[in-house]
């Protein structure tokens, strides 16, 4: 996703052209080992409410 909007990135913040090689270059696995703290982070866990009833231990 990151190299289809690299064009907008590009116009709306003028980043200089060794930055556009290198978010041209980087791979997907790569962003995803840096985000990955940000990301766990900002997980959602444990929001069900439901509780086992009656009929689910008969």
């Amino acid at each position: 996703m990151l190299r289809a909007i690299l064009d907008f990135l590009t116009a709306e913040y003028a980043l200089a052209p060794e930055m556009q090689n290198l978010l041209s270059s980087v791979s997907p696995r790569a962003v995803d080992r840096i985000l990955k703290p940000v990301k766990d982070k900002r997980r959602l866990r444990g929001l069900s409410l439901t509780k086992p009833g009656a009929a689910l231990r008969n």
